[in-house]
């Protein structure tokens, strides 16, 4: 099974890609999307991080 915060990441790289060849061609109502999709990666990025971070801190006591 891949990492699900590897997984986030790797998406999160080809959207900010993304971004910068919309960039490029003035694409301004696609960046708009674009910049929204980031943001909500970088949520589910935040939760599994914390989900993480609090699984271990269980597993550990």
């Amino acid at each position: 099974m891949k990492d699900p915060i590897q997984e986030i990441k790797n998406l999160l790289l080809a959207k900010k890609e993304e971004y910068k060849q919309a960039v490029e061609r003035h694409e301004f109502l696609e960046l708009h999307e674009i910049k929204e999709d980031i943001k909500a990666l970088q949520i589910q990025w935040q939760e599994l991080a914390t989900e993480k971070v609090q699984e271990k801190r269980v597993v550990g006591d």
